[in-house]
């Protein structure tokens, strides 16, 4: 997904209503614009801009990357049809995007992860090696894959 150099922190999931919500500070280069709210109760997210609400630069500059995304396809039992990129899918996707590096780094902490090329992995799926990554550990994984190009978890994680 093109993030438009935006990312999230201080992530905080919690149970609402009707599904998940979160708290978080909306960065764009690394720059706090916005505290996001989703409730969890089925409305939207609020977004408290660090310039002003949503006639301020920051809304528009988020707005104009939104309608710059393809649209997301939407299929039901009857239809489908293409949903433009709302702020609440956007910043559910940053979530997500967020929540895989916290799970990369605590895994990479104690194992060795990696993924094989021409191998399937579903989204946010990686093979483990239950030991440290150590030179030896990576000598026994590319062992089992002679020739195949392996990326470790571990160093994107540290990069």
């Amino acid at each position: 997904m093109n993030t438009g150099g935006y990312s999230v922190k201080g992530v905080k999931l919690f149970e609402g209503r009707e599904g998940e919500g979160f708290n978080l500070t909306l960065l764009r280069n690394g720059k706090p614009v916005a505290f996001c709210i989703d409730s969890g109760n089925g409305g939207d997210v609020r977004m408290d801009w660090t310039d002003g609400g949503w006639q301020g630069a920051e809304a528009k500059a988020l707005d104009a990357h939104l309608a710059s995304l393809p649209p997301e396809k939407w299929q039901d039992k009857d239809s489908s049809h293409d949903l433009p990129v709302s702020s609440g899918m956007f910043l559910w996707e940053l979530v997500n995007v967020e929540q895989e590096k916290k799970t990369l780094r605590r895994w990479c902490k104690r194992k060795t992860v990696f993924r094989v090329d021409g191998e399937k992995y579903g989204p946010g799926a990686w093979a483990i090696f239950e030991t440290p990554c150590t030179p030896e550990s990576r000598q026994k994984v590319e062992s089992r894959y002679p020739g195949r190009k392996i990326v470790y978890a571990n160093d994107l994680v540290l990069a």
